[in-house]
């Protein structure tokens, strides 16, 4: 179980640096990826952490880590969704 929370807690971790990337309205990529990150590794990577989180928070009875987990949730959402301005606006960068 303590193997679990850890990487629950380095899934946390991982969402605050996506978090801090969205402002900049660069591709949010993992921190783990190097210099040029790959941003579908780390939509991936919080997809699956999600579904983790998603299956926790719903099958525990105990409410403060089903609260845990939904805020988890809601952390890991943010740099999921966010979208790269190129997205925004239709243009692609690769064209240019």
């Amino acid at each position: 179980m303590a193997a679990g929370r850890r990487r629950l807690h380095h899934a946390a971790i991982v969402s605050v640096i996506g978090l801090a990337q969205v402002p900049s309205g660069e591709r949010v990529s993992a921190p783990f990826e190097g210099e040029i990150g790959e941003p579908n590794t780390f939509g991936g990577y919080l997809l699956f952490m999600m579904a983790i989180a998603a299956g926790i928070a719903f099958e525990t009875e105990n409410a403060r880590r089903r609260t845990q987990c939904l805020v988890l949730l809601g952390v890991m959402g943010v740099p999921f969704s966010s979208r790269s301005p190129a997205r925004r606006t239709g243009s692609d960068p690769a064209s240019s």
